[in-house]
């Protein structure tokens, strides 16, 4: 993008801010140019801030100098929650990290019950100036497939295509069969994807936690960032070993929460462990396998299925349902007919690499929660009602 592109973005962005309400004691929208390198920000060790008074006690020096001897190159400030865009994060306080060499990127917990004045805080908070911006969606988000395309249509017209985004969530996708990841993660949402591997909490080994987690989430198609854990005193050798797991699967970013939940031997963790790929280790070549009547027959993971099947012209965009019935199994037997492969009407390893290779349909939905299907969008899918099979992190509270 342009020096000039850049202007324009950030200042349409600014603009859109402006209309969508922010306070005049808010600090001013940034009319400069969008930082080189805002993708980068997803790149290197970086640190989630919950409340920058809690962290250091908001002393921009001190953060910066732990972080720098820490690895932590980005900072994931908090800023926004639901539609109030938050004070702590402003102009200055960016310019401040910037002026030290450390990125800022923004964080917003999101609800679904108000998805447009969500987007307009999340719009607010990035006018500021952030590198990159992520959508905290959890449990509250399970279900609302129509929630989370306004939100997601809504930000996307302000910031453009371009601007980084990413989505930070349950990890383990298949325990969550009503969650939008298609939505969130599908055309026009996040390129970026930040599960919570939060493997002390969740009570798994770490190699099962995050081999669980990427067999589920690389179907997404989007760049994995996974958050790590180093709130609770994780055992710094499952630090060592979380680092050295990203680095063999080729993945450039790893964040933690959170700066204010750390110890000191959390924070000695991050200094003493390696980040260098495990010798000998090979990440899991798994794929979800679905088919009729199977573990995964119905949910989220059949939703993105579909979605590809449609761009693929073996489904119409009206079976789009979340569920794995005949239909879908014939238009994956035509699929597997077309490009070679064994006829058996399961989604495998070998049937999703051909069918990830089209592009997905992108949602819309009609604006009446009717379960009736009209030419103005899809209904929310079937599956949207299916209850969480496990949660595998704790709700935690947000403020």
């Amino acid at each position: 993008m342009s020096a000039n592109a850049k202007k324009t973005l950030l200042a349409l962005i600014a603009c859109v801010a402006l209309m969508l309400g922010a306070s005049a004691s808010s600090a001013a929208p940034r009319l400069g140019e969008i930082p080189e390198g805002s993708h980068g920000s997803l790149k290197g060790g970086g640190m989630w801030i919950w409340y920058v008074s809690d962290s250091e006690r908001g002393n921009v020096a001190k953060l910066a100098a732990k972080a720098k001897a820490n690895g932590i190159k980005t900072l994931f400030i908090k800023g926004a929650d639901g539609g109030n865009t938050w004070s702590q994060l402003s102009a200055k306080l960016i310019d401040a990290f910037h002026a030290k060499g450390i990125k800022v990127c923004t964080w917003q917990y999101v609800y679904g019950s108000r998805p447009k004045p969500e987007a307009d805080a999340a719009i607010r908070a990035i006018s500021r100036g952030a590198d990159c911006f992520i959508i905290d969606a959890e449990t509250e988000y399970e279900g609302r497939y129509r929630e989370a395309a306004v939100y997601v249509r809504r930000l996307r017209a302000a910031v453009g295509k371009d601007y980084p985004i990413g989505l930070s969530t349950f990890p383990y996708v298949d325990y969550h069969p009503s969650f939008p990841y298609s939505v969130f993660l599908g055309p026009g949402g996040a390129q970026y994807n930040l599960p919570q591997i939060y493997w002390h909490t969740i009570g798994d080994p770490v190699d099962e936690s995050f081999e669980h987690t990427f067999v589920f989430n690389r179907v997404y198609g989007a760049p994995i960032r996974p958050l790590g854990q180093i709130y609770n005193n994780p055992r710094v050798k499952d630090v060592s070993r979380f680092r050295r797991l990203a680095a063999s699967h080729g993945m450039s970013g790893v964040s933690w929460w959170s700066w204010q939940s750390a110890s000191a031997g959390s924070w000695k963790a991050l200094t003493s462990s390696q980040s260098t790929p495990l010798p000998g280790y090979k990440p899991s070549g798994q794929f979800p396998v679905i088919k009729r009547k199977g573990k995964n027959d119905s949910g989220d993971l059949v939703v993105w299925a579909q979605m590809h099947l449609v761009g693929g012209g073996f489904l119409s965009d009206q079976k789009i349902d979340g569920r794995y019935d005949p239909l879908e199994a014939n238009a994956v037997r035509a699929l597997q007919t077309a490009k070679g492969l064994p006829v058996t009407g399961v989604i495998d390893r070998a049937t999703w690499k051909k069918l990830l290779a089209y592009t997905p349909y992108r949602l819309t939905f009609t604006s009446s929660s009717s379960a009736t299907r009209s030419r103005a969008g899809l209904a929310v899918p079937e599956s949207a009602s299916l209850p969480a099979l496990g949660y595998e992190i704790p709700a935690r509270g947000r403020g």
